[in-house]
């Protein structure tokens, strides 16, 4: 597990360029809420670490949860999601410095986020390497936009070869954002 929160921006682009040669796949997440927070979602996109998209979810979840909560939910649920794809050496990008450092540096607690941290530190186990890295919402679009259309879904949505225009584009823009930092 490593900490991409605490240096100063020249050793964190070295840093997350070190963390991209790393690892084979990075999944970029995030999680949304409407403005009553009576309905909630999640975005994930998973890339190589060249940026070919390999595949991306939209997912409904129940509104009532604070922001944190269900930004480690998008972190817990890409964790499940690479599980299932078969992925071994993961990084983790999240536009949630909160929930990034507190699954870095822990805590015990009987909160719900607490819990939630406690299963993304044990799903993490079961990989080779997974690492998580805090990234600026500017570099996070294509899953906060994901996020926000999960919102107005019944049920899991999951792009995988084929994806649409605007989905490629965000996804582009993103990987864009972020190897201007390498």
């Amino acid at each position: 597990v490593t900490n991409g929160t605490g240096p100063q921006p020249e050793d964190r682009r070295c840093m997350l360029a070190g963390l991209m040669e790393q690892h084979g796949s990075i999944m970029y997440t995030d999680a949304g809420m409407n403005q009553t927070r009576t309905k909630a979602g999640v975005g994930i996109i998973a890339k190589t670490n060249n940026g070919r998209i390999l595949t991306t979810w939209s997912i409904p979840q129940p509104g009532g949860r604070d922001a944190a909560e269900l930004e480690a939910i998008a972190i817990r649920t890409a964790l499940s999601k690479a599980i299932e794809e078969d992925m071994t050496s993961l990084l983790i990008l999240s536009d949630c410095k909160a929930v990034v450092d507190r699954i870095i540096i822990g805590g015990q607690g009987l909160t719900s986020l607490d819990m939630l941290v406690e299963d993304i530190k044990q799903l993490s186990l079961s990989f080779w390497k997974c690492s998580f890295f805090h990234i600026r919402r500017e570099m996070n679009l294509c899953s906060h936009r994901l996020a926000k259309l999960a919102i107005n879904l019944l049920h899991e949505t999951r792009w995988k070869q084929s994806f649409p225009v605007w989905l490629n584009k965000e996804a582009h823009n993103d990987f864009l954002a972020v190897a201007s930092l390498l």
